[in-house]
Formats: structure tokens, C-alpha cells, sequence
């Protein structure tokens, strides 16, 4: 799917693709764009009759508008289960607003019927960046992106996550590697 013509939000890139490929092959796939270099990346929804397209856009808008424009959401991980659309997103906040967990770099959980109008779950933490190891042990991670689930039997069983080495955000001492989470 290419970008549109200048003057709309995704004129400039379309990235960071999600799909969900419901039981018919009828596709719904998430992307990534903006209006201009620098401009906050918003995320937008487009439909196919099957995977392959052609795809077209559900909404002239961005799919989340947030009232502080210091709340971003990116890397999105859409999939369909239970007659509904849900989401994985990064919580990409700026300026220390908070954000939508009060977490940078946590995950932000939604679900929508028609994947155009989203309802941010009651207390919308999906996971953090603070992870417990095999022996027990916490550590932060400085980042954790593009969050992707591995399904069996239809349910959830195991959450995956870019990550790396370093002491902050996006502080990474070079050594980077994808993380795989069991889910209870």
C-alpha cells in the first residue's frame, strides 16, 4: 500500500504492517505513516478481500486520537478471536505525559468490532518493560518493540518482543535479539 498524496496524515510512509486474516480470507491490516518529517506516526486501518489485496483504506483519520497529543502508540500486533479485532501497541509517549500506562515502552491492549473505533481496555498494561528471568531474577529492559503473539489451539500461548542490552531507553549497548515470553 502506497502512501497517499501530500495534505493527508499518511502521505509521507506506510510501515510497521499488522495483519488479520479473518476465517473468509477477507484481510484487515494495520500501518504506520504521518503527515510530515518529525510529525507524531499515527496508525491507520485498511481492508482486502484476501491477503494478497488490494487493500483500501477504512478511515480518511488515524484509527487512535488521543486528547494530549503527547500520547503515540506504534508497533502494532492486530489479530481477530472472539468475533472481535484486538491490539498489542507500544505505549511511545513524549515529553513525560504518562502516557496511556504511565510506562514508556509498555504495551497498550484495545479491542474493536469493526477496527475502525477501538475501546482502550480499563486498565490498558499489556506487559512492561520489567522482565522476570528463568532464575528469578528482574531486569528493565531499555526497549521492547513490534510485540507479535504465537497462537495454538486459538488462544494466545506466547509473547514476543524486540529488545536489547543498555541502561535506558533506546540506550542499547550494541547486542540486540528478540525476547519470547510465556503467557499464563
Amino acid at each position: 500500500m502506497e502512501p497517499r498524496e501530500p495534505g493527508h496524515w499518511d502521505c509521507t510512509i506506510t510501515t510497521n504492517p499488522s495483519a488479520a486474516i479473518l476465517p473468509d480470507g477477507t484481510t484487515y491490516m494495520i500501518y504506520k505513516s504521518r503527515e510530515y518529517a518529525g510529525a507524531t506516526l499515527q496508525l491507520g486501518i485498511a481492508k482486502a478481500p484476501q491477503p494478497d489485496g488490494p487493500f483500501e483504506r477504512l478511515s480518511d483519520s488515524p484509527i487512535f486520537r488521543f486528547d494530549n497529543e503527547d500520547f503515540h502508540v506504534e508497533d502494532p500486533y492486530l489479530w481477530y478471536e472472539d468475533g472481535r479485532f484486538h491490539v498489542l501497541m507500544k505505549d511511545d509517549y513524549k515529553n513525560d505525559s504518562g502516557g496511556l500506562t504511565g510506562e514508556w515502552g509498555a504495551g497498550v491492549y484495545a479491542t474493536s468490532e469493526d477496527c475502525i473505533h477501538w475501546d482502550l481496555h480499563p486498565n490498558p498494561l499489556s506487559y512492561t518493560r520489567s522482565v522476570t528471568w528463568d532464575d528469578g531474577t528482574t531486569s528493565v529492559q531499555c526497549n521492547l518493540e513490534r510485540p507479535n503473539l504465537l497462537f495454538h489451539d486459538g488462544k494466545p500461548t506466547h509473547l514476543f518482543l524486540a529488545t536489547g542490552n543498555g541502561e535506558k531507553p533506546w540506550g542499547f549497548d550494541s547486542v540486540t535479539w528478540n525476547m519470547v515470553i510465556p503467557l499464563k
